[in-house]
C-alpha cells in the first residue's frame, strides 16, 4: 500500500512539473539552435574573409602573423618581415582590420563555448593579440606600408575607437616619419578637438615631430597646444603615496606631457618655426624639468642664434635697485 502511494504521488509530481521541464528544455533548444546558427555565420564570414586573404608558399596572411607574436626569435620577424613584402599591398587591408579589431560580448561568448566543446578544435585569438601582430607587422613593413597612411590617420582621428587602437594607429605613423605627411590634417583635428584624450594629443604632436619640417601645417595648432590644459583634472595614476603619507605628483601632468610633446614637434619642424619661440621660452619657467628640457631644446633647434643661457640667466638676475 505504501509503494502504491508512493507511486500516485510521483505520478502526480511528475504530471505538474512536466509543463515546466518542457519549457525549459525548449528554451535550452533554442540557446543551443541560437548558438549553432550564429557560430554557422560567423564560420562562413570568417571562410569567405580567409578566401580573399592574401598567402605566400601556401601560408595565410593570418599564420603568418603569428610571427610576430610575443616571445618569437628575431629570425621569425625577419620571416615574416619577407612574407608579408612577398604579399605586397594586398596585405594592408587585412592589417587594417586585425589593428581595429574588438571582442563583442557575443563572439567572447560563442568564443568560449567553442573552446569547451571537443568536437572541432577552434584556436582563439583574442582582440588584444590581434592587433599586437597587426602593429608589429605595419613596423616590420616600414615604408611599405606608407599607402594605408590615410586609413592609419582616419582610424587615430576617429574618437569612437578604443583608445588603445588609436594609440597603435599614431605609434605606426610614427614610425613612417616624413612619409607620414598625408597624416597632419587628421592630427591637427586630434589636438584640436576638446576634451580629447591628453595622452592621444601627446601621441598626435610626436607624430608631427617625427613628420619634420613638412608639418609646418601644424604650427600653430601645436602652439595652441602648448597652452591646452585639457580638462583640468589629474589622473589618480599621476601622484604617489610615498613622501611623508602625502600625495606626490610625478614628474609632469598629463598637461605638461603635452607641453613637451608639443615643445619637441616644434622644434623638429624647425625654422619655420621661429615665430613661436617666444611661447616656447615660456616653458623655460616651468617647474617639471622635462617641460624646461623640451623648450630649451626646441628653442636651439628652431633658432639657434638665441641664447637661451643669457636669458635663463637673465631671469634669475634680481632687478638692481633704481639709483637716485
Amino acid at each position: 500500500m505504501f509503494d502504491v502511494y508512493q507511486l500516485g504521488c510521483g505520478f502526480a509530481a511528475l504530471r505538474f512539473l512536466r509543463p515546466q521541464m518542457h519549457k525549459r528544455m525548449r528554451n535550452q533548444k533554442r540557446m543551443l539552435t541560437v548558438c549553432l546558427l550564429a557560430t554557422l555565420v560567423a564560420g562562413t564570414g570568417f571562410f569567405v574573409w580567409r578566401s580573399r586573404e592574401p598567402d605566400y608558399q601556401d601560408k595565410r596572411l593570418s599564420a603568418w602573423l603569428e610571427n610576430f607574436s610575443p616571445g618569437n626569435s628575431h629570425a621569425s620577424w625577419l620571416e615574416g618581415r619577407e612574407a608579408l613584402l612577398q604579399m605586397g599591398t594586398g596585405a594592408l587591408p587585412f592589417l587594417l582590420e586585425n589593428l581595429g579589431s574588438t571582442d563583442s560580448r557575443l563572439r567572447l561568448f560563442l568564443m568560449s563555448w567553442a573552446q569547451r566543446q571537443r568536437v572541432v578544435k577552434v584556436r582563439f585569438r583574442p582582440a588584444y593579440y590581434r592587433r599586437f601582430c597587426a602593429r608589429r607587422a605595419f613596423e616590420a613593413l616600414g615604408l611599405a606600408a606608407k599607402p594605408a597612411v590615410t586609413q592609419l590617420a582616419q582610424m587615430a582621428e576617429r574618437r569612437t575607437e578604443d583608445v588603445r587602437i588609436r594609440s597603435h594607429a599614431l605609434a605606426i605613423l610614427r614610425g613612417l616619419g616624413p612619409e607620414a605627411n598625408e597624416s597632419v590634417p587628421f592630427l591637427i583635428k586630434i589636438l584640436e578637438a576638446e576634451g580629447d584624450d591628453m595622452e592621444i594629443k601627446s601621441r598626435a604632436c610626436e607624430v608631427l615631430g617625427a613628420i619634420g619640417p613638412a608639418a609646418d601645417g601644424a604650427i600653430q595648432t601645436l602652439v595652441n597646444a602648448l597652452d591646452d590644459k585639457g580638462n583640468g583634472s589629474l589622473d589618480a595614476d599621476e601622484f604617489s603615496p610615498l613622501q611623508n603619507g602625502q600625495p606626490l605628483l610625478l614628474l609632469g601632468s598629463r598637461q605638461m606631457r603635452l607641453f613637451a610633446a608639443a615643445a619637441r614637434a616644434l622644434g623638429k619642424i624647425g625654422p619655420a618655426a621661429k615665430a613661436v619661440v617666444p611661447a616656447l621660452l615660456e616653458g623655460l619657467s616651468e617647474d617639471d624639468p622635462e617641460t624646461r628640457q623640451a623648450a630649451e631644446q626646441a628653442v636651439k633647434r628652431i633658432d639657434p642664434k638665441t641664447s637661451v643661457d643669457a636669458i635663463l640667466r637673465q631671469r634669475r638676475t634680481p632687478p638692481s635697485p633704481d639709483i637716485h
